[in-house]
């Protein structure tokens, strides 16, 4: 578990050729503190489960009564996509419509009510390589607390790409109580913190929001960034239960039917390694060449 009660961030400045064209860069201000609500910062890189934790967490604290604020910091902004059903404008979005004029801009245009009660916003960022995340993150902190709403917030959950360059997303840990690296990470914590009360309402959030038809996640989004989603997500597990002599036929559906898409049965594919993917999956045996032992995606996992 890591404990990050205070880990400053504050002399994010400029270094003379490191940034691109229109890089903005912001120095964290030290006096600027959220306050008494209990703040949690969840990491990782992409596709390991950041947003799922961070929205189940959300809810999960909203389910027992609490006041829930969940920050989106990644500039893909589709942190709140399952509280709010819509990828909501950023905090850097709604500045540029006031060019920059913090003081003019209204609480309405940057925070959303999502899910339960769950209020929602996207700090967004800059694209990589033209600008510090930590200016988003300072700005966004700032401008809540010059709204009043950290003030009549209990929890505030930041969730926070852990993949990038720019050390400006190292931001939040200078607010957080708490930095949360993964699911199962929360959930010990959690369990440890809250006994069984936080885990009951997380699941049943969980269950209620895969249930919900209006949801509308798009298919696609699901099946994105599959070369790296199913290393982490679906490998090992096959792995161990080879070793044991059992069967995973739930994954080994998702595996056909992501296999099916790489064919091109469902558009495009979205991927960081789409090319070499559907040369793969045209091959005599795909899964040999995708899973195999000198297949794209090889692992401990031997597919037969």
């Amino acid at each position: 578990m890591i404990e990050t009660t205070s880990i400053p961030v504050n002399s994010i400045q400029r270094v003379r050729g490191a940034d691109g064209e229109g890089s903005v860069q912001f120095q964290m201000d030290p006096t600027v503190k959220i306050g008494t609500a209990k703040v949690f910062a969840v990491y990782g890189k992409g596709g390991i489960g950041k947003s799922t934790t961070s929205s189940n967490l959300s809810v999960a604290f909203s389910k027992l009564g609490k006041r829930v604020l969940q920050i989106g910091c990644d500039p893909k902004h589709d942190s709140t996509f399952t509280l709010t059903k819509k990828l909501m404008p950023t905090v850097i979005d709604a500045l540029e419509t006031v060019d920059f004029h913090a003081d003019v801009l209204r609480l309405d245009v940057f925070v959303f009510k999502g899910y339960n009660g769950v209020m929602c916003v996207e700090a967004g960022g800059p694209p990589a390589g033209t600008g510090c995340g930590g200016y988003v993150v300072g700005q966004t902190v700032k401008l809540l607390k010059e709204h009043h709403l950290l003030e009549d917030t209990d929890v505030v959950i930041f969730d926070v790409l852990g993949d990038v360059v720019c050390g400006g997303f190292a931001a939040p840990l200078q607010h957080a109580d708490r930095a949360l690296k993964n699911e199962a990470e929360a959930a010990q914590w959690l369990n440890t913190l809250f006994e069984y009360r936080v885990l009951a309402a997380y699941a049943a959030a969980l269950i209620e929001r895969f249930e919900n038809p209006a949801l509308n996640h798009r298919l696609i989004q699901i099946a994105m960034d599959g070369s790296q989603k199913i290393p982490q997500r679906w490998l090992a597990t096959l792995a161990a239960a080879q070793a044991q002599g059992r069967e995973c036929p739930a994954i080994m559906a998702g595996i056909a039917a992501w296999l099916r898409h790489l064919g091109g049965a469902n558009g495009p594919v979205d991927d960081p390694r789409a090319a070499e993917l559907a040369q793969a999956a045209k091959a005599d045996d795909p899964m040999a060449a995708i899973f195999g032992a000198q297949g794209l995606l090889s692992s401990a996992w031997m597919p037969a």
